[in-house]
Formats: C-alpha cells, structure tokens, sequence
C-alpha cells in the first residue's frame, strides 16, 4: 500500500536547512524537497525521509512562454495608457511597459511568473503532489508567492514555515525603501550634473547637417561603438553629437575625441523635482481606485491563475520607481528636439528600450521628421523585437544581419550591410600578447597542458537556469580534480551576482581552478585558452576572432539558442560534454583534428556575421546615411 500523502519540501537556499527541524515528519507520507541550490541537493542525502530530490525550476526557454507575455503585456498597457491625462497629467503614451525581456521589474516579471507557473505545475504532476510547505527565504518573497498562489489553483494546501523571521522582514523594508530610493538617487545625478554642465557650456548650441547619436550607459563599449562612426560623418562635414542622458563617463569619453556632446540633464526643468512625484502621486491614486480590476482582469489569467495578483508588486515599482524618471527624461528629449533639427538620429536599442522610444514619440507630430537609424546587432532570434517600420535605414555588419532583418519585414532598401569595426582591437590583441604573456598576466602558471575556459553567463530566467549553470560547473569541477595537468579558467559575466558560483568552487577547493575577475576583459583568458565552454554569449565571436574554438553547452535543448551554427560544438546533456571533454583532455592528436576543423568552420561564421568590411567599416556607415538622406533630399526636389 502507498503513502497516504506526498509532500513537496521547497528549500531554496543552503542557509534554511535548519528549518527541516520544525517539520513533523510523518513515516506514513512521501517527502519531496526541491530546490535550485545544489548544496542543497547534497546536504539532503543525510536525511532518510527525504524519499527524492528534485530541482524546483525547469530548463524552458522563454520562446514557450513569449506569445503569452506579449498578450499579457498588450493588456497591461491598455490597462495603464487608460490612467493617463495628457492635458494636466502624466501623458498616456509614457505608461506602458517595454517590450525588451532581458531583465528587471515590469516585462521580465510576466515571463518570470509564467515560467515560474510552469515550473510549479510540472513539481505538483510529476510527483503527484498533495501538500506543500514552504521554507520561506528572504529573497524569494515574490517567488513564494507565486507558488502559493499556483498550489491554491489546484486546490493543494500549501504551509509557510519562518515567514516571521526577522530575517524577512529586514529584506522586505529595505526592497520598499530601495523603490522610493530611486527617485531621489536620479535627482541627486540630474542636479550634480546640471550644476556641472552650467560650467561647461554657456548655452545648446544648434547646428546645421546634426546628426544625433544617443547614448544612455557610460560603459566604454557604448560609447567606443559611436565615436568611429561619428568621426567618420565628422569628415564628411556633419555634425555629429553625443546626445547623453545620465552618462557623465561616456560623455567624457566622447568629449575627449574632440566631438560634440550634449546632455540632456540641463534641459530638465527644475519645476519637475517636485512636480514629478506630485503628477505619479495623482495617477497612482487612479490606478488603486482601479486595482481590483488590475488584479482580477479576465485577460490576465495563466492556467487559471490569477497573473495580475502576482504582477500588482511590479506595477507599483512603475509607478514609484519609473515613472518620474522617464518623465524627466520625457520633458529633456521634447526641449532638445524643439530647438534642434537634426537629420538623423541613431536610437538608443533601435527604439525598443525607453530612451530610444521616447525620441521616436517626441517626434512624431514634425513634419520633417529626421531619419532614423539603428546599428543592427542581433545573436537571438527573439519574438519580443519591437516593430521595425519607424527605422529608415539598418546598419548591418554581414548577410547573417540582412537574413535576420529581411524575416523581421524589413526591405532591402532600408537595409546596408557595412561590415563591424567593434572587434577591430582584437585582431591586434594576439599580435602583441603571446599565451605566456597572458598567462603571466593572468597569474596563471605555464605548467598545464591543457586550458579550459568556462564563461558560466548569468542566470536569468528563460535564458539560463540555475541548474543549468550549476549541473555545468559541478561537472568541470569533478572533470578537473581527475585531471590536475588541466586547468580550468572561469571568467564570470560583468552582471553576475557572487553565490552559488563561488560556493560550488570553494567547496572543491582545486588548485587547478582559476576564477578572474568578472570585470575584466576575456581577451588574455581566450587567448589561453584551449577551447571556450559557453551557452550563448557575444564572448563566442571574441573566441572564433582569437582562435579559440567553442563548446556551447544547451542543457535546456533550445534550438534557437544555437547562435553560432555550425561554428560550434554542441552538447545538450552533460553525459556527452564529459565524452568530448575527456577525449579532448586525454587525446591529444582527437584534440589537433577537432580544433582544426572548428576554426575552419569559425572563419566562415565570421565572414557571414562580421561582413567582408572590418577597418574601413565606419566609412561604409557614414557613405550609408549621407546615401539614405541623399534619397530624402531628391525625393523633396
């Protein structure tokens, strides 16, 4: 006879193991623990009751879930554009959420709830599940609330254990404080650099043939990606301008070439300091006056779950921690472009990220509308591309791009394929740095005979699991302690939070293992390196340009997320990386053939995406918009 009652134990994080023990465990019932950390899944086997351990998110990809996030997202910005007032308000076209999906609190979260909701349901059949109790965590409130939420869909009683923990508490005050925080944090940077700017410039100058090149991050490759081809239209007698918004360092950086600059925090008026929060006050007072038809919307329902309970948190973010921003930034752009008529503007994410689209709203009512172009950089094939129809010309690199572009509905007139001059630094970089070299600079010894680089990417759903990410690691760690001549190399992402990562690393403590620096550049490590295991990442073109061939490593075996085509080796289960691996290690004449094979198949990738054009790329660009406005100027005579 079976157990009267299957449990499933959700434990999320090494630190809440210690609440096993206000469980009353019962040898009449089946226990379940899942959980995404793999200390976890290890500490567990001490405890006889635990009947199985299980991973408690799936490896779905979030091309499974996309057309329901854009449905939702549809309604969402119906639901919010009916708040505004255009004519003593916040207008209604700055209340909508971006299509882009890489991350965040507003679009992000509807992909997040609706592979989380899938992942619960997959536990609650897999395992036949007839009660939950969750070990509460203090990071994962909004999670466990989606799990709550899915277990009383399908009728399952569902226990919170340690939700009253002081712990919690403190983590819940300062994520509200840290919402509120931001506004004052953006008005502290917009006064700093509105007093800095009064200093430097007496007025906004307006010159004739303007071209605008927005740019909103002071990261260097940003700003380096703009300046060659600003500098190219600057030859040509345009006037180029770095069009800057909260970017006081790549501002610098273009200044110092000698081209012009123009920030857009002296054009915010004063007034809206206090004017800003007072008009999102007035709306948020609509939008609770309307939330029980938020949180009840027949349209936003997933498997019968009510999705706009668990999505009201990221609402009220927009609204406190958005809203006022983008509306300064609203007011700036509209100014700029009352005083100025520049014949092309390159857009900030082609329009799909918020900078970008407030330019294209602010000049939709002119006449003369400038030319809008875009430098088209694409790996994934993504379903949330924003619609194309208001960018006049493309700025590709190879025939991958124009492909891309020409699925998308783009015509071919609107399409010019220039070549990429971003990696042109990394064709120098081998001639002026030898292995050893890099090693040295590495602090890594020479001794080994093998080198293996393993960029771990970020762990965001839909685009990489945490079991993904750690299933790979514990695998190249064990792979690495049978083999001391081979060392491993990790080099984390720029956006990856420290945790599990260098928990799994530490507890195999390995002198063969080497974690650099996230924020440094890959180039020494690639160049070292005798093949790159990676998912999906721009550091695999990195990797084919310095020689190094690539593993790319799909456990969630999406087709899509093959980016590289046959420019790599892939593997979709950790039974075949440990075949290729091992024969890679141990063979070395396998490993000659093999990596031979794959830098033939590397240049030809190359010629494809990169284009034919590398060093006279900037040239081609600037040829290609003095062609497109040429056009405009014979159409008018």
């Amino acid at each position: 006879m079976g157990p009267n009652k299957t449990i499933l134990v959700v434990c999320r994080n090494v630190d809440d193991i210690y609440l096993l023990s206000r469980l009353r465990i019962q040898s009449k019932y089946r226990y379940i623990l899942a959980s995404d950390d793999i200390r976890v899944h290890k500490e567990v086997k001490k405890y006889p009751w635990v009947s199985d351990v299980s991973w408690i998110e799936q490896m779905e990809s979030f091309y499974c879930v996309a057309d329901d996030v854009i449905k939702f997202l549809d309604v969402i910005n119906q639901w919010l554009e009916s708040l505004g007032d255009d004519e003593r308000g916040i207008p209604k076209e700055l209340l909508f959420w971006i299509r882009h999906c890489e991350g965040g609190m507003t679009t992000q979260r509807i992909q997040d709830a609706l592979l989380l909701i899938r992942s619960y349901l997959h536990l609650f059949d897999t395992y036949h599940i007839d009660s939950v109790t969750v070990l509460c965590h203090p990071g994962t409130h909004w999670e466990d609330e989606v799990l709550i939420e899915t277990a009383r869909s399908r009728n399952i009683e569902v226990k919170a254990i340690g939700q009253l923990r002081a712990s919690i508490f403190t983590r819940r005050i300062l994520n509200f404080l840290k919402i509120f925080a931001r506004d004052p944090y953006y008005i502290n940077n917009f006064l700093r650099s509105k007093f800095r700017s009064s200093f430097r410039f007496k007025q906004t100058d307006t010159f004739e043939k303007e071209i605008v090149f927005q740019l909103c991050s002071s990261s260097y490759k940003h700003s380096e990606n703009i300046i060659p081809i600003m500098k190219a239209l600057k030859d040509k007698k345009y006037n180029p301008v770095a069009l800057c918004w909260l970017a006081p360092g790549g501002a610098d950086r273009v200044r110092r070439e000698g081209l012009r600059v123009e920030e857009l925090e002296k054009m915010v008026p004063i007034s809206s300091i206090w004017m800003a929060p007072y008009l999102v006050y007035q709306i948020w007072k609509k939008a609770k006056s309307r939330h029980k038809q938020f949180l009840m919307h027949p349209k936003l329902k997933y498997q019968s779950i009510p999705v706009g309970l668990l999505l009201w948190p990221s609402v009220k973010y927009f609204f406190m921690g958005e809203l006022p921003h983008r509306y300064r930034l609203f007011l700036a752009t509209k100014k700029y472009f009352d005083c100025h008529f520049p014949l092309a503007i390159k857009l900030w994410g082609g329009g799909t990220l918020v900078e970008g689209d407030l330019v294209v709203k602010c000049l939709k009512e002119k006449k003369n509308r400038p030319k809008l172009f875009y430098y088209f950089w694409v790996f994934f094939d993504s379903p949330y591309e924003s619609k194309t129809e208001y960018i006049d010309l493309f700025l590709g690199a190879g025939n991958s791009h124009k492909k891309y572009l020409e699925r998308l509905g783009v015509s071919s007139d609107k399409i010019a394929l220039v070549g990429m001059s971003r990696y042109i630094h990394i064709l120098d970089f081998r001639k002026h740095h030898t292995p050893e070299q890099s090693l040295f600079h590495l602090g890594i010894p020479s001794s080994y005979s093998t080198y293996i680089l393993y960029d771990p990417n970020v762990i965001l759903r839909g685009y990489l699991a945490v079991s993904e990410q750690a299933q790979t690691m514990e695998f190249l760690l064990d792979l690495i302690k049978k083999h001391p001549s081979t060392a491993l190399i990790i080099k984390p992402h720029p956006g990856h939070r420290p945790g599990l990562l260098e928990s799994l690393i530490d507890s195999y403590s390995l002198q063969n293992v080497f974690l650099i620096n996230k924020n440094m550049p890959p180039y020494h490590a690639l160049n070292v390196a005798n093949f790159l295991i990676t998912k999906s990442s721009t550091i695999g073109v990195e990797a084919m340009l310095l020689g190094c061939p690539i593993i790319s490593v799909i456990l969630d075996n999406e087709e899509r997320f093959k980016i590289y085509e046959d420019a790599a080796e892939y593997k979709t289960t950790i039974e075949e990386l440990n075949k290729l691996l091992t024969k890679l290690v141990n063979d070395v004449s396998f490993r000659f053939k093999w990596t031979e094979k794959q830098i033939e198949k590397q240049k030809s990738f190359l010629q494809n995406f990169l284009g034919e054009s590398t060093q006279l790329s900037n040239i081609f660009a600037a040829n290609a918009i003095e062609e497109k406005l040429n056009q405009v100027i014979k159409i008018k005579n």
